[in-house]
């Protein structure tokens, strides 16, 4: 293929201007350390990991006593964090230089720049983020306590009924929560228009469906591969994600409008933000929509990330389940299903909980952050731009901190006389201002699911559904997404001998 000459001197200029960049004697104390040595001229781009990355990071860790570590490829800073009171320090005592988001243009091309997760930081952040607190600070927490009530029940009933459509309840569930606190719609069906362009946004609006992601993510360069050449492909799944997710935030969001301009009046969060905006004559609709479709599409994804590791480790450990049922019969005496105000008497559900997200937490290798300036770390050099990895598993499944970090022991959770520690695992939710602005609903949606499910189930003997093998988490691993899932599985659900009673107790 004969280029232009404008071509090649555009090819030339990049080449030397690269050259000159990483020969160039920096004036400014050393990087961290590398764990890889870097090529000549592109660095460290083979060693950038495309595959679980949060494994890679952790291997990396161990072999330099969990220091801050350094990538360099084509020019791209990166700065990857294994130790929790690197993150503390650096994005929460730092937040105002350690908050920015790196410029990913691969998210806006597949639709994914409406969530407040992926925006720079500043004002337009700002904005979004104000909005998310009015629905979901933690005071606001418990006036959705009765829709959790509600529909954890009926996913309850569903359990029992059809049991091996788990992986659909454990969808369906979360999303009828949510939808029903942010747009005031109840969910029938998982037939429902709404839920299933949910699902189908979800799937396509998840980076890790491309071959290569993660270095695009890197690379934004390699964006401009056109669309006919090999590995192209790209821009038609994009474009696919895009149109799935402005349907995901508009279609909800109509029902809203149109109800409320029928004078139906309905509690929901969007009606409730709108409502304040007419009462200050501002007319700015797309903050609310983005606010709504960021709260409903994460929500959903991660909450059944998080039940599907529920379910997974009850059913691989019927001793939790029983130690657990016997702490809940000492509260309810088995007359009543456990309630919110249970929670302080029940340390070893919370240990559970938390358990959960330390065994496998749901974006394994966190959200990558950007420095908005240079920095000086433990006199090494952090320079402006770079993209920084906090290392969620990493930190996890340290086993100076988290002995036998493979295994699910809820009880590292709580002291010798049986009541909770001082660590509630919180860094799995994130760091300083950008931490998950969700996580209160998420934490009380999770514990209510795992202390009814234990109180009125008994979970055993979880299997591959197409092979029928037990499952081996050697073998069936989690997914590799940012939002890691676990393996499809089966497992037994029986009702305990309490069960009938307690929901039906529920019902009268």
């Amino acid at each position: 293929m004969a280029y232009s000459p404008t071509t090649w001197a555009l090819l030339t200029f990049s080449f030397v201007w690269l050259l000159l960049k990483v020969v160039r004697k920096p004036k400014h104390p050393e990087y961290p350390p590398s764990p890889k040595k870097p090529w000549p001229i592109i660095r460290n781009v083979p060693h950038v990991p495309t595959s679980r990355p949060w494994l890679t990071y952790t291997a990396w860790g161990k072999e330099h006593n969990n220091k801050p570590l350094h990538l360099e490829a084509l020019g791209q800073h990166m700065i990857i964090l294994n130790n929790v009171d690197d993150a503390i320090e650096l994005m929460e005592k730092r937040s105002s230089i350690y908050s920015d988001k790196p410029d990913m243009p691969l998210m806006t091309l597949m639709g994914l720049d409406f969530n407040a997760t992926f925006l720079r930081y500043g004002n337009i952040w700002r904005e979004h983020r104000k909005a998310f607190q009015l629905g979901f600070r933690k005071e606001m927490i418990g006036t959705y306590h009765p829709i959790i009530e509600l529909e954890t029940n009926k996913f309850l009933r569903r359990l029992i009924a059809h049991p091996k459509d788990l992986k659909e309840h454990c969808q369906f569930f979360p999303a009828s929560i949510v939808m029903s606190i942010v747009y005031g719609h109840e969910l029938e069906s998982s037939e429902d228009p709404i839920l299933v362009t949910t699902k189908r946004a979800i799937q396509l609006g998840n980076p890790t469906i491309m071959t290569g992601a993660l270095l695009m993510i890197t690379f934004p360069v390699l964006l401009n591969i056109p669309r006919w050449l090999p590995g192209g492909g790209f821009h038609d799944v994009a474009a696919r994600s895009r149109k799935a997710i402005s349907e995901m935030i508009e279609m909800p969001y109509a029902i809203v409008k149109d109800r409320m301009q029928n004078g139906v009046d309905k509690p929901s969060l969007v009606q409730d933000l709108l409502e304040k905006q007419e009462a200050k004559g501002v007319d700015d609709e797309s903050v609310l929509k983005n606010v709504a479709g960021s709260a409903f599409g994460a929500g959903v994804d991660t909450t059944d990330c998080a039940l599907g590791t529920l379910f997974l480790a009850l059913s691989l450990h019927p001793e939790v389940q029983k130690r657990a049922r016997s702490e809940i019969a000492s509260v309810t005496g088995m007359t009543r299903l456990p309630v919110f105000n249970d929670r302080p008497s029940l340390p070893y559900v919370e240990a559970i909980c938390r358990e959960l997200r330390r065994w496998r937490p749901e974006a394994p290798a966190g959200v990558p952050r950007a420095t908005s300036q240079d920095d000086i770390y433990q006199g090494y050099f952090i320079p402006k731009g770079s993209m920084i990895f906090f290392n969620t598993w990493g930190m996890t499944h340290n086993p100076d901190i988290y002995p036998d970090p493979e295994e699910f022991k809820p009880e590292r959770f709580l002291n010798t006389d049986g009541s909770l520690n001082d660590d509630d695992c919180h860094l799995t939710f994130g760091f300083g201002r950008r931490i998950c602005p969700g996580r209160y609903l998420a934490s009380d949606i999770v514990w209510l699911a795992a202390v009814r499910i234990i109180a009125t189930l008994e979970l055993s003997d979880p299997k591959d559904p197409a092979t029928g093998e037990s499952i081996d988490l050697d073998k069936h691993q989690y997914s590799n997404e940012t939002l890691s899932h676990p393996p499809r599985f089966i497992c037994t659900i029986k009702s305990t001998e309490y069960a009938d009673n307690l929901l039906r107790s529920e019902e009268e």
